[in-house]
């Protein structure tokens, strides 16, 4: 496991901002500048019930998706601003649940913005366009085997059998294709499931998994 003070090209190397300088005397001065980069939630709604989640206060929430047209559209008014990245992840739910996810990610590499997914990886119906476009794709697997999983997400634990699938057939195919993607096993620490932190790291091993991130429950 590479520690952040062990390369300074780790991307979790707290120095990177360095590189933005001119944004931060941007604050400073209070001449704001475009943000490098922007998190765009695709839904609101999700297919798991995480019971630490950031979207469980909003469940009484009805259901809602971000228009298509706004999908057509919000690459290029990103690229227009200054963006330079953007994260599409599921801090409202999981993007995997839009049916316009793969247009999202073609328009924004199109317009040279560089995009990193984050799913739980139930649903996997736009893996091509994960591989082709994203510069990275972390999947929320939080545990090393299924009786864990069950518990940390609160549905079947069967599920988890399903995402290392489609996990490993994104890196079968990124690998087949000499596709840069970095795919991530992602583990965050929580009581029902820190004993298995081990296993889950065997267990990303054997699905083709090189990138694996540990960080605690907030």
């Amino acid at each position: 496991m590479t520690k952040e003070w062990q390369s300074v090209y780790n991307p979790f190397n707290s120095m990177k901002v360095l590189a933005w300088a001119d944004h931060i005397r941007g604050i400073i001065d209070e001449q704001f500048l475009p943000p490098v980069v922007v998190n765009w939630d695709l839904v609101l709604g999700c297919n798991y019930k995480c019971p630490h989640c950031i979207w469980a206060k909003r469940r009484a929430l009805p259901p809602a998706k971000v228009p298509h047209e706004f999908i057509r559209k919000v690459p290029k008014f990103l690229y227009d601003w200054g963006v330079k990245a953007c994260c599409i992840a599921g801090e409202s739910g999981d993007p995997s649940l839009h049916p316009d996810l793969g247009t999202a990610l073609r328009l924004l590499h199109h317009w040279n913005i560089e995009i990193g997914y984050v799913s739980n990886g139930y649903e996997m119906n736009d893996m091509e366009a994960i591989a082709h476009y994203c510069k990275f794709a972390g999947f929320s697997v939080d545990a090393g085997d299924a009786t864990s999983y069950g518990w940390v997400h609160a549905v079947p634990k069967d599920r988890f059998y399903r995402v290392l699938t489609h996990i490993e057939t994104l890196a079968k195919y990124a690998s087949a294709h000499n596709l840069p993607v970095e795919i991530g096993y992602k583990f965050l620490v929580l009581p029902t499931s820190y004993r298995t932190i081990v296993e889950g790291v065997k267990v990303a091993r054997d699905i083709g998994v090189r990138d694996f991130q540990i960080r605690p429950a907030e």
